[in-house]
Parts: structure tokens; sequence; C-alpha cells
């Protein structure tokens, strides 16, 4: 799931997950209003492209390493910095 060259999870998939769990607490009497309902979606939200915006950071810098190691092994140099 967390593997691979694409993030798998995307921040709409997480603010579906967060709304329909919303709605299940809802259905089982938890008394939220509209608007708390709506804050917290926004926050998830956020939260949700600031991981997918961060999980895109790391992924670059993963493949900026791994292309320094395959260039070093093309070029002959046996230690990478």
């Amino acid at each position: 799931m967390f593997g691979g060259k694409f993030p798998n999870l995307t921040a709409a998939q997480i603010v579906a997950v967060v709304g329909a769990l919303i709605g299940a607490i809802v259905a089982f009497g938890v008394d939220l209003s509209a608007d708390q309902q709506q804050s917290i979606l926004t926050l998830v939200t956020v939260l949700s492209s600031a991981l997918v915006v961060s999980d895109a950071g790391l992924r670059a810098a993963r493949n900026a390493r791994e292309a320094k190691i395959e260039a070093a092994k093309q070029s002959g140099v046996t230690s990478v910095s």
C-alpha cells in the first residue's frame, strides 16, 4: 500500500473515509452539529493534503538517492555519499 513510485492514498480518499466515519458516528447517536462535522472534515482535508505532500517529498528524496547510486554504478564509483 505504501510502496511504489506514486502515492496509493490520496487526500480525497482520506477525506472520504473520515466523512464516512463521521456519518457512522452520527448514526450511532453521537451528537455532532453540522458545523462540527464540517470543521472535522476541513481539518482532515488540510492534514491529509500535508500527508500526501510530505509523502511526495520523501519519495523524491529516495528517487534522487537511487539515481545517485545508479549513476555511480554505471561510472564505476565504489562509494556514494
